[in-house]
């Protein structure tokens, strides 16, 4: 499929805005339901389980199509009737990708142009379910304190999903299927961050570092993720960068058969999450006790209690990656012994940090 407008990029013109078609469910509904999903990936991952089940089941009467990125079709065979993936030339706009949206004009074009095919839903409107009421009726979105929808007065409301914390309503994605991939014994998978947006990228040399620390620890050291946007390891498997990476289903079932997964301030945590392998992730103090938004994330994309926080500054980090380490080996030390608390680590007023989560009864995200 071809839709067709022009662009500029480099001073080009890209005429062709091209998709693989991938059709789970030959549906004979006469209308279509296009829900566009271009966020990154630690909120895709929140729409693929919150908002496109809610929005497939509210207009049940209309065939199901999802438009997203490359490779993700896996997280839709169970949810849609068809996955429209925008080929991989085109994965450049991910850099424009943020929480619930995307801020390349030409994801907008795009959008517009898709909503001559049917009725759409695009990528900003999915976050809606996370912070706002939702009539399920009239899909009228709003703020304050009512329960009552101003449009078309029915009662029959979504509730925001970052307060209620609902997870009841999540619809799983399903486990992949065994295709007999081999995971040397005691691996440890890491996703290597390299994406432009937002930065909060570690240096080649500090994954250098963590790995020999690792095999110190008698793991071995895989590295998982896209390799667009994941550092390339030489001493190492590492599967970013070869074409399987490109099959998320391959991830998946990767990371069912290693001990634990370590990440550094990236939404990877939802992929452990799918598979329930245990995990480590540094995050900032910000996301983690005052704004809380990762904490929220991670509590409405996982239903287990093996996940290892490490609350830290990535400057500090960043400064001084020893210690990092350092961070990371208590970590291990600790889920040796099964103790999956809270690190505070590089940051100002450790007291206070640690008073927040407390009385937050956060740790038990």
């Amino acid at each position: 499929m071809k839709l067709i407008y022009k662009k500029n990029k480099n001073n080009k013109t890209i005429k062709n805005f091209v998709f693989k078609k991938h059709i789970f469910n030959n549906s004979n509904k006469k209308e279509n339901l296009i829900i566009t999903n271009f966020s990154e990936f630690g909120v895709e991952t929140l729409a693929c389980l919150y908002s496109i089940p809610l929005l497939s089941k509210i207009h049940s009467n209309f065939k199901t199509i999802v438009v997203g990125w490359s490779g993700r079709e896996y997280l839709y065979r169970h949810i849609a009737d068809e996955f429209w993936e925008l080929d991989e030339e085109f994965y450049y706009l991910k850099d424009y990708s943020n929480a619930f949206k995307n801020d390349s004009k030409d994801i907008i074009k795009l959008e517009e142009e898709l909503k001559k095919l049917g009725k759409l839903i695009p990528t900003s409107f999915l976050g809606n379910f996370f912070v706002a009421k939702i009539c399920k009726n009239c899909l009228n979105v709003w703020m304050d304190e009512t329960f009552v929808c101003k449009s078309c007065n029915s009662k029959n409301i979504s509730l925001p999903l970052l307060e209620t914390l609902d997870k009841t309503i999540a619809v799983d994605v399903p486990l992949p299927k065994e295709r007999g991939i081999k995971v040397p014994e005691n691996s440890v998978a890491i996703f290597a961050r390299n994406r432009k947006t937002y930065g909060r990228n570690l240096p080649k040399e500090f994954y250098l570092k963590l790995n020999s620390s690792l095999r110190e620890n008698g793991f071995n050291p895989i590295y998982l993720g896209e390799n667009s946007s994941s550092l390339n390891m030489p001493d190492c498997i590492d599967f970013s960068s070869m074409p399987c990476a490109k099959e998320l289903d391959f991830t998946l079932e990767v990371l069912s058969k290693v001990k634990f997964s370590i990440q550094f301030w990236t939404a990877s945590t939802r992929l452990s999450a799918i598979t329930k392998t245990p995990f480590i992730l540094v995050e900032s103090p910000n996301q983690v006790a005052h704004q809380t938004q990762e904490l929220q994330r991670i509590a409405l994309t996982s239903d287990f209690d093996k996940k290892k926080i490490i609350v830290c500054h990535y400057v500090d980090f960043l400064k001084e990656q020893e210690e990092g380490i350092n961070l990371i080996n208590q970590a291990i030390k600790e889920i040796k012994e099964n103790n999956w608390n809270h690190i505070i680590g590089m940051v100002k007023d450790k007291e206070i940090l640690h008073s927040i989560i407390k009385n937050n009864n956060l740790e038990k995200w």
